[in-house]
């Protein structure tokens, strides 16, 4: 059906009446099943495809920057599952770009920085991680989501504790703890990820010489 309906998206081009917008979604689509079927390779010229024909717009040359930011962050992801870190970054960073120029929300925001904080500490770049991550605490923070931000918080903690500022870490590890134990919008607490914040605060105790604490 995808086959079917590109074959009518192109034969309108021919014509000299294509709508960009509507093609970059089919060639998503594509890409879309390449991607829920494990191949990520395979996945990743179709999103490109789709990106380049959003970044042309709708047949009254408007570009709908959200379903543009779809598609470019599509291409890093691919990139990413394939341990590709490097290459995911540009494409992340120009989502992240396009979904601002959209007003993305709060939430969609701290994603976005998220990945960009992600690839940089698969790639040992925790300095670039650190300010991605740090964005993503103040973006959360607007949501209200205390579980999601105790995460983020100690994500922060992980990147100072592997740039060996401990004191620094502590603090964030302390702060995830609390939101940890706030729980979730129903009040309930993921006792693991409160036990793997509480672990931290204890071992950055430990690498500061503090025992008794």
């Amino acid at each position: 059906w995808y086959e079917r309906a590109l074959a009518e998206f192109e034969a309108g081009a021919v014509e000299g009446g294509v709508d960009h917008e509507s093609l970059g979604n089919c060639l998503q689509a594509f890409g879309w099943c390449h991607e829920q079927l494990g191949h990520f390779e395979e996945a990743l010229p179709w999103y490109e495809r789709a990106a380049a024909e959003k970044q042309l717009g709708a047949a009254e040359g408007h570009v709908d920057q959200e379903c543009l930011s779809t598609s470019l962050h599509e291409v890093g992801w691919c990139h990413e599952q394939l341990g590709h870190f490097a290459e995911a970054l540009p494409w992340y960073e120009r989502a992240l770009v396009e979904a601002e120029r959209g007003g993305v929300d709060h939430e969609s925001l701290g994603l976005a920085l998220g990945d960009l904080g992600r690839c940089n500490s698969r790639l040992k770049r925790f300095e670039e991680a650190l300010a991605w991550y740090e964005r993503v605490v103040a973006s959360k923070q607007e949501v209200g989501d205390h579980e999601g931000l105790g995460v983020d918080l100690h994500v922060v903690g992980v990147c100072l504790t592997s740039l060996r500022r401990f004191a620094e870490a502590r603090s964030w590890y302390e702060r995830a703890v609390a939101e940890h134990e706030r729980g979730d919008s129903e009040g309930r607490i993921d006792h693991e990820s409160l036990g793997r914040s509480l672990l931290q605060v204890g071992w950055c105790h430990e690498k500061l010489g503090r025992f008794a604490e």
